[in-house]
């Protein structure tokens, strides 16, 4: 095909005008040999002409984006399916051969926009090809590396990269290619970075990066001891450490500043997603109008000094977690660790206690590497070597924790949030010197982003703080009497309370277990936190919440400090106009009556104007925060929320329809999430009510509303939950509604995929529908059994419900339908009987019992009469081993927990203790490894239940029918009355199965025994409780 064309119908592609003419032409002749080169060669061809950073979309960008998908769906070997003859469409091996010859040359050539495709396609193909089809590519990127060339370095790491990146979760005994591949680039990779550390130009950066990701993938989920020895750690830890000690170049802090400004522009124009994606641009221009050109925007995150450093310390910390820390690593390590905490330890902790003093002397630190330092400090308390070194430094170490711990000096005043919350309709004070948000870990309007925990620095510095008050016992009351100094001095910065509030919240589980200053807690929240709800200042309103709920479980020896702590928290809730100080009110409150008896009757006056404040306020906020809280408060109260039940769900019902006919729905992932929990809350309302049935009948049309909309639109994601909230109405009957609610649901099998819905309806909601067929299949079976039928297919359940379907059959036969009726061919074999559940194996029992001594047998029944009763003995072998399994998982969780709880009690009172408690922990692991060794018939992955699994039907209950009792009686009654069927029965058996059929009769005795023994003991539990009332 004519290359100019190609380049036509690419560029058509980003014209509106011709962009489907374009596609369709694309597609049209991309199935033709030698047309994928021809992208990779307009992406070469055209890459040069590209400046280095322009945003603008180039033929060779749009021709590097068609290649990667042509790349990612094409480029694997695919077969036909089943039935089908045409073989699916797949790059030729000659289009192969002349991508894999280029592209290398093709990423080292090409601008940024370029690359970043073109890398893609590099890791799909080595994925596939190497080492295979594909040796010659470490030859290749080995000739670039070596080159004196260095235009050509970068490019060539960001191939190396590929390479590592596709080895880098694999096992050890996976990534021989790889280990290989790296005793030959290690060494160079090593003599580079060397090279290029005097270097600070930009390119020079941009190679030290990529090497040290490099490096990282590396070893990230496995270290090659025999590639990463002690001499050679010994090399790279040098130049880790040169990378961190280097002072911050100008050029970095210049631009941070800089970056600061735009960061608070970014926040702003972008809180609660007030603007459109299209207004960044304005953001842009904004930007520029302070100084910052666009090109800048990353510099210090991205491109400069402070990502090296980043790399750096994250290699420093991660070494130290995963193969460095004597007592928690594996047997493989162990040698490994001591030589790590010896040699290294000690000089990389002295690197980073300079970078938490250059913080301290308010010189720049990227906030990312005051993270992973943090994190290394964490580690280094547990450990007698480096504790020595930094317990003298804890004076440096608490006031860089507590600048984290402080309401959060870095970010944005109140005043400038408050305009935007106010164009939403939002109040929100305007306090120039109020934290942002008002709040320190929740923003009301803004849902917290978990995944932000695991690189805030304020996180890390929490986590220091307490790993180091919780191992080391001279640092609590140091940090104790530095937090009371600031709470009882006459005049301070209302932000020092603050940070002292959040050091003690963070404590609150150290502190209610030490008796030293458990019995304090109360004094202190009376005294300290109990006026701050007073505070104009919202941000310590919300704060003082926060204490509460921190403290939440603290033994109030005072009844009237719990009911203040109640009433202030509710008077928060109710009255308080600012939204943060509402959320953090509301979690409080939930806290304190979940955890105080007291305190939960002392509110239970006040649950409606609660639960309607609560729903005021998540129909303002949208936090998933109070979703939790109103589904705990329905638990707590719901004897008072069953009569206001029909109202809530109402309630919840027009938020959740308005959030899904909001245009901004699809775009906002809030809305989704928000939309989840209403769902959540509303199952949770239903299962409060379930006794209610009034209340219930009343839900279900509400409920049913729900469903329709859901399913009506197509909105795959709610799926699990209607079905939730279909199993909570039909757990105890099932309404004409919702059986023709389950009609609906094989529309929508067929509709949307059967695959998709193999889990979903392998589910509660089908057992509870195959649970009344069953109890009504003698009735009205040509109507359930069709339904079933089909429930079945849909699901790819068809192996599994075999037995089912076996039962169907036999009952069709017995209702005069002889067509249906199965021979003895179609009885499946011993092997596909041992079903996937405890439940379905117990009711297969039943059902073939049932079958045993139906009056009436069809012939069907007496056909098939030599393979019942080994069936059935077959199954209760299943039931031993699932039975077996359960025990065994339990014994080891009750294990891990009860070493878990130990270790959380652990405290180092000396160095010289700490010292041996690691001798004695590596022994330990080494033990635990051995009898893991030991025991590795057990996978308990393999063997851990899926939620399927573990559901309860009544048949799991206690006092439901037992499978064994219920099989014995069959059997032997079948011996008394008919001696025929019986001999039919039982014949076949061999002297194995006749000793196992003895067994089941012994273990038949004892279970029924046991069962007597349960019931004499509670009646006589309660008629201990009946004298013990009268007596009263």
């Amino acid at each position: 095909m004519d290359p100019n064309r190609i380049i036509q119908a690419l560029r058509g592609t980003i014209d509106p005008k011709m962009r489907l003419t374009a596609e369709n032409e694309l597609n049209q002749v991309g199935a033709l040999t030698g047309l994928t080169p021809s992208w990779g060669n307009t992406v070469i061809t055209w890459g040069d002409s590209g400046r280095e950073g322009c945003i603008l979309i180039t033929p060779s960008v749009i021709a590097a984006i068609y290649l990667k998908n042509m790349v990612t769906q094409y480029w694997p070997d695919r077969e036909p399916m089943a039935g089908e003859v045409i073989f699916p469409f797949n790059i030729h091996e000659n289009d192969r051969q002349q991508i894999r010859e280029n592209i290398v040359e093709g990423i080292i050539r090409s601008p940024d926009l370029v690359r970043a495709q073109l890398t893609l396609c590099l890791r799909v193909i080595i994925k596939h090809d190497f080492p295979g089809r594909w040796t010659s590519v470490v030859d290749k990127i080995g000739f670039y590396l070596q080159s004196q060339n260095t235009a050509s370095w970068l490019g060539s790491l960001l191939c190396l990269y590929q390479l590592v990146k596709t080895y880098e979760y694999k096992k050890s005994d996976e990534r021989a290619p790889l280990i290989a591949a790296m005793q030959i680039f290690l060494p160079r990779l090593q003599q580079q970075i060397v090279q290029l550390l005097p270097d600070p130009s930009h390119y020079s950066v941009l190679m030290q990066k990529q090497i040290l990701k490099i490096f990282y993938a590396l070893i990230q989920y496995t270290l090659p001891l025999q590639l990463v020895n002690n001499q050679t750690m010994t090399q790279w830890m040098g130049i880790f450490s040169s990378i961190a000690d280097r002072d911050v170049p100008p050029v970095s802090i210049k631009c941070k500043n800089k970056l600061t400004k735009l960061k608070r522009l970014k926040v702003e124009l972008n809180f609660k997603s007030f603007i459109s994606r299209d207004q960044w641009s304005g953001t842009v221009l904004l930007a520029e109008s302070i100084g910052i050109p666009e090109a800048l925007f990353d510099l210090p995150v991205k491109r400069g000094h402070n990502f090296l450093e980043d790399v750096s310390i994250t290699d420093f910390s991660f070494v130290f977690f995963r193969y460095g820390s004597p007592g928690s690593v594996t047997k493989e390590y162990i040698e490994f660790s001591e030589f790590f905490v010896k040699t290294y330890a000690v000089g990389v902790l002295q690197v980073l206690l300079k970078v938490l003093e250059q913080h301290r002397q308010k010189q720049y630190v990227a906030p990312r590497v005051l993270q992973q330092t943090l994190n290394y400090l964490n580690l280094g308390v547990s450990h007698a070597v480096t504790w020595k070194v930094l317990k003298p430094n804890m004076q440096l170490v608490y006031k860089v924790t507590f600048t984290q711990l402080d309401s959060c000096s870095h970010q944005i005043p109140v005043a400038r949030i408050g305009r935007f919350l106010e164009r939403a309709g939002h109040v929100i004070s305007s306090s120039r010197s109020a934290p942002a948000a008002c709040c320190c870990s929740h923003v009301a309007t803004q849902r917290a982003d978990v995944f932000e925990d695991y690189v805030s620095p304020s996180t890390a510095a929490q986590n220091l703080l307490f790993t180091a008050s919780k191992k080391r016992k001279e640092v609590l009351p140091k940090m104790m009497n530095f937090c009371y100094q600031i709470l009882t001095s006459s005049s301070v910065d209302p932000r020092k309370i603050d940070g002292a509030l959040h050091v003690l919240g963070s404590l609150a589980e150290i502190l209610l277990k030490k008796s030293v200053y458990k019995d304090q807690m109360e004094v202190f929240i009376q005294n300290h936190v109990f006026p701050l709800f007073m505070s104009e200042l919202g941000y310590l309103r919300a704060r003082s919440c926060w204490v509460l709920h921190s403290f939440s479980s603290l033994k109030f020896h005072n009844e009237l400090n719990l009911r203040n702590a109640v009433e202030l928290a509710k008077k928060s809730l109710l009255e308080d106009k600012e939204l943060p100080v509402k959320v953090e009110a509301a979690i409080a409150l939930q806290m304190l009556i979940s955890y105080q008896g007291a305190a939960k009757e002392y509110m239970r006056p006040y649950i409606r104007p609660v639960m309607q404040e609560l729903l005021h306020i998540v129909r303002e906020t949208e936090n998933d925060d109070l979703t939790n809280v109103i589904q705990k408060m329905i638990c707590e109260y719901s004897q008072e929320v069953a009569p206001i039940a029909v109202d809530m769900t109402r309630h919840l019902a027009e938020i959740f329809v308005k959030v899904l006919q909001s245009e901004e729905y699809e775009e906002v992932e809030d809305k989704t999430v928000m939309a989840m929990g209403i769902l959540h809350t509303i199952d949770i309302v239903l299962t409060v009510v379930e006794n209610h049935k009034e209340v219930k009948q009343q839900l279900e049309g509400i409920c049913l509303q729900i469903v329709g909309l859901v399913l009506q639109k197509h909105i795959i994601e709610f799926y699990e939950e209607i079905l939730a909230l279909a199993y909570s109405l039909t757990n105890q009957t099932i309404s004409p509604q919702m059986w023709q609610l389950l009609e609906i649901l094989f529309e929508v099998f067929q509709r949307d995929c059967y695959e998709y819905f193999t889990g979903l309806l392998s589910n509660a909601l089908f057992d509870v529908f195959l649970y009344v067929m069953l109890q009504k299949m003698f009735t009205d079976w040509t109507y359930y059994s069709k339904m079933v039928r089909d429930c079945e297919y849909a699901a790819g359940e068809v192996r599994d419900r075999k037995h089912y379907k076996r039962l169907w059959l036999l009952q069709s036969s017995y209702k005069s339908e002889p067509t249906a009726a199965p021979t003895k061919n179609d009885w499946p074999p011993t092997s596909d009987i041992s079903l996937s559940r405890l439940h379905d194996r117990k009711m297969c029992v039943i059902g073939l019992s049932i079958l045993m001594e139906l009056p009436n047998r069809p012939a069907a029944v007496s056909a098939v009469a030599s393979l019942i009763v080994p069936s059935i003995l077959l199954l209760f072998l299943g039931l031993r081993q699932v039975c077996a399994t359960r025990d065994h998982l339990d014994r080891r969780t009750a294990s891990r927990n009860l070493k878990a709880d130990t270790e959380e009690n652990e405290e180092i009172p000396s160095d010289e203790e700490e010292t041996n408690s690691l001798g004695q922990a590596m022994q330990e692991n080494t033990r635990e490894d051995e009898e893991d060794d030991d025991d590795e018939d057990w996978d308990d992955e393999a063997l851990e239940e899926t939620a399927l699994e573990g559901f309860s039907t009544p048949l799991d209950c206690h006092d439901a029918l037992d499978e064994y009792q219920f099989f014995t009686d069959v059997l032997l009654g079948i011996q008394s009355r008919d001696q025929a069927w019986y001999h039919s029965l039982t014949a076949p058996l061999s002297n194995d199965q006749k000793k196992q059929l003895q067994e089941i009769y012994t273990l038949s005795e004892q279970r029924k025994s046991a069962a007597a023994s349960r019931k004499l003991e509670l009646q006589q539990q309660q008629s201990g409780q009946m004298v013990g009332g009268s007596q009263q």
